[in-house]
């Protein structure tokens, strides 16, 4: 995830430190939890769709309870993923138990967005930091399974120092220790994977039936406007 300047310091790569976050979001919220993390984009956060299959396969092949995505993609007529499908009928949806979680997106936009549009996988969107609102920038839809926090989280992020590439702050230069504060429905995300891993835990359910314990729960203190929530 680095670069070094002129000067001989690290600088971070774009879009560095994504799964670090999001895997410490869920470790704060399901501690007991073994959190694996598979580098899937080799180019700043995107990448062609075939490229994906091995690293999803590797991914399976670590038997896990809980799958997370944290990444979005519109498609051509909305299709959904031609890779994400094939996948699916031949792995996952022949893996017992198994739930696969995949954000929303962050483009205010009611266009569907895969994988989290595919009717088995639990798309998340984002609560604005108040917890009452969806944030502004979340895609929403009757496709977006659920809402959870996602504006303004702070988690661990490495050490270094960002250089800025997005208007307004182009060419800023932020230096991080350790730590960060970020937004967006990839994050929101793992928050939802870490409580359904806590109720795992706690009772001994399938991830599947402890999904479908907090979906009814979620579906039970629905905001008005904005759909099914869930809070840490």
């Amino acid at each position: 995830p680095y670069t070094t300047d002129g000067e001989g310091h690290s600088v971070l790569a774009p879009y560095a430190g994504h799964g670090t976050f999001g895997a410490g979001v869920l470790r704060c919220v399901a501690p007991k939890a073994s959190v694996y993390i598979e580098g899937a984009f080799s180019n700043a956060g995107a990448d062609y769709e075939s490229k994906l299959l091995s690293n999803l396969e590797d991914a399976l092949d670590r038997d896990p309870d809980i799958l997370v995505f944290t990444f979005a993609s519109a498609t051509h007529r909305d299709q959904s993923l031609k890779t994400f499908d094939e996948l699916y009928d031949r792995r996952i949806s022949r893996t017992k138990g198994l739930v696969v979680l995949a954000p929303a997106g962050n483009d205010g936009t009611s266009q569907p967005r895969w994988p989290a549009a595919h009717p088995a996988v639990i798309g998340v969107g984002a609560l604005a930091a108040n917890g009452r609102q969806r944030a502004p920038w979340s895609n929403y839809g009757r496709w977006v399974d659920v809402y959870a926090p996602g504006e303004d989280l702070v988690n661990a992020y490495p050490d270094g120092t960002y250089v800025c590439t997005e208007p307004p702050n182009v060419d800023e230069r932020r230096e991080f220790h350790g730590m960060a504060m970020w937004s967006g429905t990839s994050f929101s995300t793992p928050l939802v994977a870490g409580l359904i891993a806590a109720r795992m835990s706690q009772t001994g359910e399938s991830a599947q039936q402890a999904w479908d314990s907090l979906q009814r729960f979620a579906c039970s203190q629905s905001i008005p406007g904005v759909g099914p929530v869930l809070y840490p």
